[in-house]
């Protein structure tokens, strides 16, 4: 069977939430989101009920994962922190022979709202109510024939801790060839764990800065292809980069003239005449 296109499967992932009344709203640009960065970010709402406040992977993620699926074919992935399934399902569409298993502490609703979701696809697509790093080992056992994962996302409580915890949990399944996903690692200021998690275990690492919540991608496997590393370079620009940037975009955007001076002592970019000829 030939690969699903970007815009087939987001048809799927749309009319499988409308089978019960949902729909998927979020994933604004910036000119929409201001300082409110819940807007980059998708949800579930049925009428005029948004059903989790977490927010899921935004719409550039969903494509970045997309780009990624020309280069793995994973058996089994799991899933730490499930809300109410637009990962889930988005993976399981996208990988429809693959085992998924997503797990969540909290949001009992939202996983058998999930399951419901989960039903009209494919069978060994499953969401759990679990706790990492706890029922991790448990989880993947019971579940996962050959006790290995081959591409995780880890997207539950965003705090150093948490994120450190949870790849460690997971670790002792990952197969030869995993990708393990950290989310929202700038977004919510968990850089200081992906850090020490690179360092630890000298996994091969990019932290892709175009993308809304700033997600890593670690790849177990010191061979990955050229292009795809080509195209993990281009979305992870370093964040002293982005930083001049943002702060140069400020001074453009807030001030009817430019400083040229102070922009080449702190940003180092020069900039070129407006409007150009």
């Amino acid at each position: 069977m030939s690969k699903l296109t970007f815009p087939e499967i987001i048809s799927s992932l749309v009319n499988v939430y409308k089978k019960y009344n949902c729909k998927i709203i979020g994933g604004y640009p910036g000119h929409f989101t201001g300082k409110n960065e819940m807007n980059l970010f998708n949800y579930v709402i049925k009428g005029n009920t948004i059903l989790s406040t977490s927010g899921s992977l935004s719409n550039d993620e969903l494509f970045t994962f997309y780009n990624l699926s020309f280069y793995i074919k994973p058996k089994n992935i799991f899933i730490v922190g499930n809300s109410y399934g637009i990962s889930a399902v988005f993976l399981s569409l996208l990988f429809p022979d693959s085992n998924l298993v997503a797990i969540d502490k909290y949001r009992i609703k939202g996983i058998k709202f999930t399951n419901k979701l989960l039903s009209h696809l494919k069978d060994k697509k499953i969401a759990l109510k679990g706790d990492s790093p706890n029922d991790v080992k448990s989880i993947v056992n019971k579940n996962f024939s050959n006790n290995k994962v081959d591409l995780v996302l880890i997207d539950a409580l965003h705090t150093n801790k948490a994120q450190t915890d949870d790849y460690e949990a997971i670790l002792p399944f990952l197969s030869s060839s995993s990708v393990v996903v950290l989310h929202d690692v700038i977004n919510c200021k968990l850089i200081d764990s992906y850090n020490f998690l690179k360092q630890k275990y000298n996994f091969n690492g990019f932290l892709l800065s175009k993308t809304c919540s700033g997600m890593a991608m670690t790849f177990k496997s010191k061979k990955i292809n050229q292009k795809l590393q080509d195209y993990l370079r281009y979305s992870s620009d370093n964040l002293e980069t982005v930083v001049k940037l943002s702060k140069l975009s400020d001074i453009i955007n807030c001030n009817s003239k430019i400083n040229k001076k102070f922009i080449k002592n702190h940003l180092n970019f020069i900039i070129s005449p407006h409007p150009q000829k």
